[in-house]
């Protein structure tokens, strides 16, 4: 970490942070034409002099800087643009990833507000008049007074959240990660301080007031991730890619810097936060109807920190710590779900299911319901988002819904998003088989284990999903109950499909009927032809060729 000596403005570098000496750091917007801040490079090698000429305002800023220090009794301070080389990618990654550490171990921080042209703080003083002594008209004007008193300080908040400041990407986290924070206007005139403005900058930021006047350093640690990301969605950044490192500080992680990558970025920044924290609000941003119009099927992760915009609200319900698993893969987002922490049935007739994400809107009429987002199921547990502009609330879930362990893609593209559409164009639908077993037999599916491969099953649209399988053979069974409730016969419903070396689909078409009336199977009398007569071959079909696919095995149960 580089230092500038507020007495001389050389930079001394220092290796050990325990060794670090007290210093104030600057946080400030970088102005519209970079050309006018002073880099590393032109600090040390330009005459100072000449700097304050040939670029004003960048030098101001640091002549500045290190004035308010001296008057602070430190011997040193920090600016971004003067103490980073950042023509050194290796030197850049380390100051982007430490930059949340100096800032909180800074003695005071220097908010310029180089737009602010106001004075003297928020606060307005009232003047006091004693209406028995002064009269009525002099309790009149009182109450004017304070009226207009309020109206001057309401406006000067709003110009003072109307700073361009306030909008920055870089300068969230040097807003929350000081312990003393000072605003100084576009004169360098003291304006206020963090803690005790920390009502007013709530209003403005929409950040918790004690999380700003730091009653608890660990504070932030309890909130949502949800929450956090919330507060950076109304901010810009020059570079995509600081959309995301801006952000780093404020979740406790880590990563490369790799710029070029463009929005690829933030779904770094969401990977290394699942790879710390199992809190699922990460997955309960939304996005407006107009954009979801566009895309039927979207990733888990989001595309930028905007979709979270309404997400300020959201609460987890138990530590992440004891909540479901998320690990990331190469097959998508691995979740293992809690006991009735997984998958639940969606809507009625839209064949999807809900994954809980046990977090819940605080201070709403719904706040005793968990939150959820609408999944599909694509292929072998494997499942994708759909309808991202809705959360689902619903009771809590039950012990009974589907807990096992499935994958999430992580992003879907738009082109991907229609491929994954045919989908089901390459499934077998057991559907009107069902419904005909169910409704003339009376065979309905086992209580459990009743579907095989169960990954492969999805029980909203009652079809095995094949995509991507070379050779795919499943089976249902199915149990016919007498009156009294005991099971009177069994059925194996047993559907095969293969892939040629020309990638057509293919299948094995076929009727048997079986009876099993001693240990060695025997032909029976029981409706065999009957059976045999009703069975249609669009019971069971691939979707994508309309070949009849479906292989029955009738079990009589003994006794």
């Amino acid at each position: 970490m580089r230092l500038i000596n507020t007495t001389t403005l050389t930079l001394t570098e220092f290796h050990n942070p325990a060794s670090t000496p007290p210093y104030a750091i600057l946080s400030h917007t970088w102005s519209e034409n970079a050309a006018d801040e002073v880099t590393f490079q032109q600090f040390t090698t330009i005459p100072h002099a000449t700097l304050a000429q040939t670029q004003p305002l960048g030098f101001a800023k640091i002549q500045q800087t290190c004035r308010l220090a001296l008057d602070q009794g430190l011997n040193w301070a920090w600016v971004d643009t003067c103490c980073i080389d950042k023509s050194s990618s290796a030197e850049l990654t380390e100051s982007i990833n430490s930059m949340w550490r100096w800032y909180r171990a800074a003695e005071v921080c220097f908010a310029f507000l180089e737009d602010l042209e106001l004075e003297g703080g928020l606060t307005v003083g009232e003047a006091v008049v004693d209406s028995e002594t002064g009269g009525i008209d002099a309790a009149v004007r009182t109450r004017r007074s304070r009226r207009s008193s309020v109206e001057r300080t309401e406006r000067r908040l709003e110009l003072f959240g109307r700073c361009r400041w306030f909008t920055r990407g870089w300068t969230l986290q040097e807003l929350i990660a000081p312990r003393w924070l000072e605003f100084h206007n576009s004169r360098w005139d003291f304006f206020g301080e963090k803690s005790s403005m920390s009502v007013a900058l709530s209003e403005i930021t929409r950040i918790r007031a004690e999380v700003l006047r730091w009653d608890d350093p660990d504070a932030l640690l309890t909130i949502s991730v949800a929450e956090r990301m919330s507060w950076a969605a109304g901010r810009q950044t020059t570079r995509v890619e600081d959309a995301a490192y801006s952000l780093l500080g404020l979740f406790g992680v880590n990563m490369p810097l790799l710029y070029g990558e463009g929005d690829r970025a933030f779904i770094r920044l969401q990977e290394e936060i699942i790879k710390e924290s199992n809190d699922l609000s990460l997955f309960s941003w939304s996005i407006d109807n107009g954009r979801s119009a566009d895309q039927t099927y979207w990733g888990i992760l989001a595309p930028s920190p905007r979709e979270f915009a309404h997400c300020g609200n959201i609460e987890t319900w138990v530590d992440p710590m004891h909540s479901s698993e998320c690990t990331i893969t190469s097959k998508g987002l691995r979740i293992t779900p809690v006991p009735g922490g997984g998958l639940r049935p969606g809507p009625e007739g839209t064949g999807t299911y809900i994954m809980d994400l046990q977090c819940y809107r605080r201070g709403t009429e719904h706040q005793h319901r968990h939150l959820g987002v609408m999944l599909r199921q694509q292929g072998c547990d494997v499942y994708t988002r759909m309808r991202p502009d809705q959360l689902y609330e619903a009771p809590l879930p039950s012990q009974k819904d589907k807990s096992r362990i499935f994958y999430v893609t992580k992003t879907v593209s738009l082109s991907g998003s229609a491929l994954l559409r045919t989908s089901a164009m390459h499934a077998l639908d057991l559907s009107r088989a069902l419904e005909t077993l169910a409704t003339k037999w009376g065979f309905r599916p086992a209580s459990k284990g009743a579907f095989e491969p169960e990954g492969h099953w999805d029980g909203q649209r009652s079809m095995f999903l094949t995509r991507g399988m070379q050779k795919f053979k499943c089976r249902v069974d199915l149990i016919r109950e007498d009156a009294r409730g005991r099971p009177e016969n069994r059925i194996a419903l047993v559907c095969s499909t293969f892939r040629d070396t020309g990638h057509k689909q293919g299948a094995v078409a076929g009727v048997l009927v079986k009876f099993i009336d001693t240990a060695k199977p025997t032909r029976g009398r029981f409706a065999s032809t009957q059976m045999v007569g009703e069975v249609t071959p669009d019971w069971v079909g691939d979707k994508s060729s309309g070949v009849p696919i479906f292989m029955i095995e009738v079990h009589r149960k003994l006794g």
